[in-house]
């Protein structure tokens, strides 16, 4: 009995193994180019900073800086959410025994790089069920080669943002509601997008029981669907405790970083004005212009799986929130990481330029430019996208 209870572990462990290779060789891969980039801006450009401050920049020191001393009242940076600085403590004091600005950006980069491993092996679990292996390893080289990506592997709470809604939607899916609900409320305590993909988990609930005659509302799907709202609750009643404001990170975010609701059709005029703040600044100017012909290629690669029959409706419903959030949203520089949040596009692309063979690798050169460009100015100090 103990012999083959031994001969079931070793086979579950080389299954288990065999499954996550692959992605976590590409995922490698982008970790390399990251730091690699990284290591020669420092070298040739950076040398008289830390490297550690060349890998922190933008918003993982705002996070850091959470992490050591909390939220402070009329702080411009309450506008952060709180899960990803709470669990940079934690680990800090796990590992360290202390928290300081090195220790506390060591364990960001610890969690986002455990948090990008996993979010890659779940993406590699999405793209099974709905591509075939060409495609599907297209895909994950063009999420490790994507533009954004360097969000991914810095200090940032992206790839940790990920991983919770990519493990919702495949429990949503498997219709484990529990596990759904639990890992988008997580997502709604990490990154404001969570929300988003609250409402589709939502709606992908109730088509469910909508086109199943004599379904049940069962305590799991209730208490699963409940478990954001408690979260969303818990949070704002810390804020009302502090500050009396229970609504203190939405005002922060509105009057501290200018992030507003805008009418769509105003968003035409927000990008000329965006531009003609940007003359005189060539490499903000640069990735403004990307950033937007990215977004526009979005809405037509969406356009492709709204009618495609293989890509389920929850997907489609998340990814339709993300880029109609772009649109109704005062937000130039953060289009690359919204895009990067909206992984459902990733299937597409990969599944329409898996063949021919030339066409394949010239996406992926396209995506590899695009990527040492962006993630070369992020280390150089560049706009904060």
């Amino acid at each position: 009995m103990a012999h083959q209870a031994l001969n079931r572990a070793e086979n579950a462990a080389e299954r288990v193994w065999r499954e996550v290779q692959e992605p976590a060789g590409y995922w490698f891969l982008g970790l390399s180019i990251t730091y690699l980039v990284a290591l020669f801006v420092w070298v040739f450009f950076r040398s008289h900073f830390p490297f550690v401050h060349i890998i922190t920049r933008g918003d993982s020191r705002i996070y850091i800086h959470i992490a050591l001393f909390g939220y402070k009242f009329g702080d411009p940076r309450v506008a952060f959410y709180p899960l990803y600085p709470i669990i940079i403590r934690v680990l800090s004091l796990l590992l360290f025994g202390r928290v300081s600005f090195g220790v506390a950006a060591i364990s960001a980069l610890i969690i986002s790089g455990a948090s990008s491993l996993w979010g890659i092996i779940l993406l590699d679990r999405i793209c099974r069920r709905y591509l075939n292996d060409q495609s599907r390893r297209l895909c994950l080289i063009l999420w490790v080669l994507s533009p954004a990506s360097v969000f991914l592997a810095v200090g940032y709470s992206m790839s940790l943002f990920l991983s919770f809604v990519m493990t919702g939607f495949l429990a949503a899916e498997d219709e484990n509601w529990w596990s759904a609900g639990g890992n988008i409320a997580l997502a709604c305590l990490t990154w404001p997008l969570g929300y988003l993909a609250y409402l589709a988990i939502v709606a992908y609930c109730f088509s469910v029981v909508r086109r199943r005659p004599g379904y049940r509302l069962t305590l799991q799907l209730i208490g699963g669907l409940l478990l954001p709202l408690a979260a969303a609750g818990l949070y704002m009643t810390y804020f009302a405790i502090m500050f009396h404001d229970p609504l203190a990170s939405l005002h922060a975010e509105q009057s501290n970083w200018q992030q507003h609701l805008i009418p769509i059709w105003q968003f035409p005029a927000f990008i000329a004005i965006m531009f003609v703040g940007s003359a005189g600044m060539p490499w903000f100017s640069l990735i403004l212009s990307l950033s937007y012909v990215g977004l526009m290629a979005s809405i037509i690669f969406y356009a492709f799986m709204l009618k495609d029959q293989r890509f389920p409706p929850l997907l489609k419903l998340y990814t339709g929130l993300i880029l109609a959030s772009i649109l109704f949203r005062s937000s130039g520089m953060s289009i690359p990481r919204f895009l990067i949040a909206a992984f459902p596009l990733f299937l597409i692309l990969a599944d329409r330029y898996q063949s021919p063979k030339s066409h394949r690798w010239a996406t992926i050169l396209v995506f590899l430019y695009l990527n040492l460009m962006g993630t070369a100015i992020y280390m150089m100090g560049g706009p904060n996208f």
